[in-house]
């Protein structure tokens, strides 16, 4: 892959508190850098390894400061403390808008070290067209996200 177009990420494990108001459940934070001072962010569940392929319901945050590709620690407001449980690079295979600006879809190849070892995964957020009433989870919106090892 070309160096000179990929972009860190992270992913980070957000214990919560009782201050913080969206969810009262942990969770994973997926933030990608986009240039600039931010990152693009998306939440879900956490996953017990990177192992294994998965699709997951995610929610879109709204953008995050570029320090958390390196912070870990206490959030401000007594909100929880975060973790670093994955990072690296990734590279777009595939970034498209569609017509109405809140459908997006998201494809990109992620690279990580492991032990010395190189590893590499796709992931892909994208929105699948689910009727509101057949929706297994309210807080994803229809939003998916995809890791393929």
């Amino acid at each position: 892959m070309n160096g000179k177009h990929r972009r860190r990420f992270v992913v980070l494990h957000h214990e919560v508190t009782a201050a913080f108001q969206r969810s009262d459940q942990h969770h994973f934070d997926w933030m990608f850098e986009q240039g600039g001072e931010a990152l693009q962010t998306w939440s879900t569940s956490p996953l017990e390894s990177f192992d294994d392929p998965v699709i997951l319901p995610v929610l879109q945050l709204a953008d995050h400061r570029i320090r958390y590709l390196d912070y870990e620690g206490p959030i401000s407001g007594d909100r929880g403390v975060v973790t670093r449980v994955l990072t690296g690079t990734f590279q777009p295979t595939d970034h498209k808008t569609c017509e109405m600006a809140t459908e997006t879809h998201l494809h990109v190849t992620l690279q990580w070290e492991v032990n010395q070892a190189e590893r590499t995964a796709e992931l892909e957020i994208y929105r699948n067209s689910v009727p509101e009433s057949s929706r297994l989870d309210d807080n994803c919106d229809g939003w998916f996200l995809r890791f393929s090892p």
